[in-house]
């Protein structure tokens, strides 16, 4: 039989850790974080000028969310590549319709770019993302091109280019870009080798040599940023260098002695 001391003592330990586990269960409900409801829908508008998931500096991008009303969630937009640029959108409630719509206005900042993407969490949640939309933003589209597709040896080739706004179809900014042209054995045919250019759109001429080998197809390199760096087009295009030739058709396949064809 126990002595009445020890037994106190022992009561008094099971008194203490029921105590302790009490405090540890009653802190754990203080710092649980919020039960999250069900997330029924994330979706973003398409472009404006594109219809697609590529937007333009300084349109805003519409981004919905489907869930439970009272949840909180949390939006990160950023460069998923390099880790910036990157913007939070934290803290968003959903609202009695069970919807919440988060406009987000592309910055002027941002450099063109194809590892763009909003992220979306559960709010104050330090994990991973459950939903995220891949995008691009690009402000101009580039191209270059030649006046014919195929040319003799000795003719003259006119390389011309544009660099076009999405969002009007205006020209780009001035800027700073260049154009090579290089044959199939990625031989210069340019003299200089390179025309440099700080027009968004132009053109210039070159004549082929009179040795110029035929059968092949040229290329013609060319891309153009503006004068930040933050907005670049690059585009290839070809042209056929080759011999005279003659297509002929006749009336019939099959024809008779002395018929005339």
């Amino acid at each position: 039989m126990l002595s009445p001391a020890l037994s106190s003592a022992r009561s008094k330990r099971a008194l203490a850790l029921a105590m302790g586990i009490g405090l540890v269960l009653s802190l754990g409900l203080l710092v649980a974080p919020r039960a999250q409801g069900v997330l029924i829908d994330f979706d973003v508008d398409p472009g404006l000028y594109t219809g697609t998931n590529l937007y333009v500096p300084t349109e805003t991008m519409t981004i919905t969310i489907t869930a439970t009303p009272g949840d909180v969630w949390d939006l990160t937009i950023l460069d998923f590549v390099a880790g910036t640029p990157s913007a939070s959108i934290n803290g968003q409630t959903v609202g009695a319709s069970g919807v919440k719509t988060i406009p987000w206005e592309v910055p002027t900042s941002w450099p063109d770019g194809a590892n763009y993407r909003v992220e979306l969490r559960p709010g104050g949640s330090v994990g991973g993302p459950i939903r995220t939309y891949r995008f691009l933003i690009q402000e101009y589209t580039f191209s270059v091109r030649t006046d014919r597709g195929a040319y003799l040896p000795g003719d003259q080739v006119v390389v011309s280019w544009s660099a076009t706004r999405i969002r009007d179809g205006a020209p780009a900014a001035a800027g700073v870009g260049d154009i090579q042209v290089v044959d199939a054995f990625d031989a210069p045919m340019l003299t200089p080798p390179v025309h440099n250019f700080t027009a968004a759109e132009g053109f210039f001429g070159f004549t082929l040599s009179p040795t110029t080998a035929t059968g092949q197809n040229p290329l013609v390199h060319g891309w153009f940023n503006d004068t930040a760096g933050l907005r670049v087009g690059f585009d290839v295009s070809s042209f056929t260098v080759n011999e005279l030739g003659l297509i002929v058709s006749v009336d019939a396949n099959v024809y008779p002695p002395s018929a005339i064809v």
